[in-house]
């Protein structure tokens, strides 16, 4: 796959196809090659040569920001503003995942954990917010008070 730009595409084509290990496997790959080099910001291309070239500061490389909110968490919005949110939480073969997603009612917080195939954990939603669960049975989930 070419660099960090056109994996959005690839992770919304394998997003609508349900592969989220193959999301996980290229998120690994590209940007843990970043962790490991070090950088504290999204290069424009892959490594050329040994480097990554002038520009380091793109935000197309946060692809896998959206991703593991939406696909990953499973947490996406279905009306704007976050009024109406979906939860359908697919770990891959991750153990655990920790995010925060913020709302114009407050964050949204999820703790989760994932042994043999079961999705387990917190999930703490600002009371405002229609919640649609879809497969996360074993999910406390909580409301909090909202902050607007």
């Amino acid at each position: 796959m070419s660099g960090p730009f056109f994996h959005v595409h690839l992770f919304e084509v394998l997003n609508r196809l349900g592969r989220i290990p193959e999301m996980l496997a290229e998120m690994r790959e590209l940007w843990g090659d970043y962790l490991d080099a070090g950088l504290t910001s999204l290069p424009e291309n892959n490594k050329t040569n040994g480097e990554y070239g002038s520009s380091v500061g793109h935000p197309w490389g946060a692809s896998p920001t959206v991703y593991l909110v939406k696909s990953i968490a499973g947490l996406e919005p279905l009306t704007p503003g976050w009024n109406r949110t979906r939860f359908a939480p697919v770990l891959g073969d991750l153990q655990e995942l920790q995010v925060t997603v913020p709302t114009p009612y407050g964050p949204i917080r999820a703790e989760l954990k994932q042994a043999k195939g079961v999705v387990t954990g917190l999930l703490a939603v600002p009371s405002p917010i229609e919640l649609s669960i879809v497969g996360a049975a074993g999910v406390a989930i909580t409301r909090t008070a909202p902050t607007k």
